[in-house]
């Protein structure tokens, strides 16, 4: 971008191919070399297009579209962060209480708890910390739904195991 000329630069990707079938991603190795004399077949080549133009509405656009692929690589990374971690157990911070399910801070995302994984003798308030296993993980359209337990059988086993050396070298079983 060219500060004060009100430039803006705009780079497509386009793949160097003999003959291009579709203008939009593949350029000919001829026209690649012309912008670079380094295209190879086959490479993909950057191709910067400047636009005077490129509008309010444009600019939004390609705003959105970027946020869009940056919370789409984020839950990505979430959901693969915890999918192997199915039974483990976590430390979490109460966020919110609802009705059918408490939101609790896991590290870098949320956990749903809900009332059928809870037990009946616990009363919970908001900052409090507890330990749950993580009971579940699901994509959902919304990001990673990741389901905590406090009623879970494994919660207690799990406990034990980090409290007893025995139990975790399998010298006693529960």
């Amino acid at each position: 971008m060219i500060l004060g000329q009100g430039e803006k630069s705009a780079h497509i990707v386009k793949k160097v191919v003999e003959t291009p079938e579709d203008p939009e991603l593949e350029i000919s190795l001829s026209e690649a070399k012309k912008i670079n004399s380094e295209a190879e077949m086959g490479a993909p080549i950057q191709i910067e297009e400047l636009t005077k133009t490129a509008g309010r509405m444009a600019a939004q656009t390609a705003k959105q579209v970027i946020l869009q692929m940056l919370r789409a690589a984020e839950n990505e990374i979430i959901f693969k962060e915890f999918e192997n971690k199915e039974g483990e157990v976590f430390l979490i911070v109460i966020q919110k209480i609802e009705k059918n399910h408490i939101i609790a801070d896991i590290g870098r995302t949320e956990g749903i708890l809900p009332t059928s994984e809870q037990s009946p003798n616990e009363k919970h308030r908001v900052g409090q910390k507890l330990k749950v296993v993580l009971k579940s993980i699901r994509p959902s359209t919304r990001g990673p739904e990741i389901i905590i337990s406090r009623a879970d059988g494994d919660l207690l086993k799990r406990l034990f195991e980090m409290e007893v050396p025995e139990i975790y070298d399998n010298l006693v079983q529960i």
